[in-house]
């Protein structure tokens, strides 16, 4: 009987208990996920939920604070919110939980020291129609790291983009971030003073992908094919931190008007501008150090069509002897060059000056 009592009154307790994890206050409602820490995970109350919303970092509900942790999987799918801010707070989104939402045009990751989770499976948390439609997520501010559930995802977070603002806490974005982010015009990384990383084919394909804006970028590494295919960028400033030019990395970016090498890079990849047609000059910069130019039959800057003036600041180190250069119209040979590859300039018919630096004791 004693037993019986006891089943009975744990039975009740736990019912109790259960009835307690979840309360509504306004639009939310919200679970508790853990006791001890006091956490929670929020859901809009229902699909009718309109306008500008905004996650709270805490909620207190019978005297109790809790921090709001986890938005719910589907937790405001196919309402009528129009922006959307969340908090630091915030450690996981669930799998479509702003999917379909025809009037959300802004959304606001706000800064954080902890990477945020996107728990995506087929279309992620933030897909809403098709790039460059009329209603779409338009502006992005991601202010902290994001970690993806499953890898090698292509544009099913943010594939509306349009305008895509960085912050001072981000470190890294990702392989594949913005992969396929055809609608994506404009990247704002003047504030972006810790990112040191751009992932592989992070911009992939990234066609409308006109400007990025910076003051100074402190970028360590990027990922083989981060901008190929970004056909409408004109310009990129690649700062002074930069150690490799990965393989493909700007492969096909026809409106590509300049490239500078800073000093810092020791080793530019197979086909890194490969298909650069639009280019009107070339730097190099000055460097004791030699710059490893690797290719093999395509060579990382072939530009049939273009014609650009080279500054060459540095010695070449090359796996074959081949014509680097081919639209070189004009070119200055730095002081710190001691010896001009063979066959550099094989071929490169509209090359019509050449100026020698004091440094070069070997013609090949």
């Amino acid at each position: 009987m004693k037993r019986l009592l006891f089943l009975t009154l744990f039975v009740l307790t736990a019912i109790v208990g259960w009835a307690q994890t979840t309360f509504t206050q306004g639009d939310f409602t919200y679970t508790v996920t853990d006791d001890e820490t006091k956490t929670v995970s929020v859901k809009a109350t229902s699909t009718s939920v309109t306008g500008d919303l905004v996650i709270p970092s805490s909620v207190t509900n019978e005297d109790v604070t809790y921090s709001v942790t986890r938005i719910e999987a589907e937790a405001f799918k196919s309402s009528s919110i129009t922006s959307v801010s969340i908090p630091a707070s915030v450690l996981t989104i669930g799998n479509e939980a702003f999917n379909f939402i025809n009037a959300l045009v802004s959304v606001r990751i706000e800064d954080g020291d902890t990477p945020l989770t996107l728990e995506n499976y087929y279309y992620g948390a933030f897909h809403n129609g098709d790039a460059g439609s009329e209603q779409c997520t338009k502006t992005i501010y991601l202010g902290r790291n994001i970690v993806s559930s499953v890898e090698n995802r292509s544009c099913t977070e943010f594939n509306t983009v349009e305008e895509l603002t960085i912050g001072p806490k981000v470190t890294a974005l990702g392989d594949n971030a913005f992969n396929g982010c055809t609608g994506l015009q404009s990247v704002d990384l003047s504030n972006a003073t810790s990112l040191t990383s751009i992932g592989v084919s992070a911009f992939y394909g990234c066609s409308n992908l006109a400007s990025i804006g910076h003051s100074q970028l402190k970028l360590t590494t990027i990922g083989a094919g981060a901008f190929y295919g970004c056909s409408k960028l004109t310009t990129l400033d690649l700062g002074t931190t930069l150690t490799a030019i990965p393989e493909n990395m700007l492969f096909g970016c026809s409106a590509l008007t300049g490239i500078t090498i800073p000093a810092s890079v020791q080793s530019v990849g197979a086909h890194a501008f490969y298909d650069c047609d639009g280019l009107t000059s070339i730097t190099i910069e000055d460097s004791e150090t030699a710059l490893e130019w690797n290719g093999t039959d395509y060579h990382p800057l072939n530009e049939v069509h273009a014609n650009y003036t080279l500054y060459l600041g540095r010695d070449l180190t090359t796996e074959y002897n081949m014509c680097f250069f081919p639209g070189a119209t004009s070119v200055v040979i730095g002081d710190q060059v001691t010896s001009v590859n063979p066959h550099l300039f094989e071929g490169a018919t509209k090359l019509a000056s050449v100026t020698m630096g004091s440094g070069v004791t070997t013609i090949g």
